[in-house]
């Protein structure tokens, strides 16, 4: 009986795994849409929203290559932001300033490529060294902006 059970256990988790995978790729492919559909010059934030996004998804179906490609067009794009810009998302910034909001989703963005780069081996297998001039470029780029 116990062998039994667990093979239920493991094909319960695999049709599970399954079915989260499709969701998440019809999930990523949606917001691809809508990525292609955007203006780069005009609406720059809302490309590191859908870039994070996508990389959010790969990264629920482990797609590191996929994954790492997205988390870096939203960090790229994040720094390559201008710094006076307004949040205009909701019309609030909810006692949050733009470079504070914005210093914020970069690290978030870092962690995740740093920790991937050390976890995954990025190519080419130097992934202590991309690790390092990833947080030397966010230190050096956020330096004078307060939490």
């Amino acid at each position: 009986p116990f062998s039994g059970g667990t093979t239920l256990v493991y094909r319960l988790f695999r049709h599970v795994r399954e079915y989260t995978h499709g969701y998440y790729l019809a999930q990523a492919r949606r917001v691809k849409k809508w990525e292609k559909s955007l203006n780069k010059q005009t609406q720059q934030s809302l490309l590191v929203r859908y870039c994070f996004k996508i990389g959010y998804f790969y990264e629920f179906q482990e797609n590191s290559d996929k994954m790492l490609r997205y988390y870096r067009m939203a960090y790229d794009n994040l720094c390559d932001l201008p710094e006076q810009k307004v949040l205009a998302v909701s019309g609030k910034n909810h006692g949050h300033s733009w470079p504070a909001q914005r210093k914020g989703v970069a690290e978030i963005l870092i962690f995740k490529l740093v920790s991937c780069a050390l976890l995954k081996s990025m190519p080419p297998n130097n992934s202590e060294d991309i690790a390092v001039s990833l947080i030397r470029r966010h230190l050096m780029t956020f330096r004078g902006v307060a939490p």
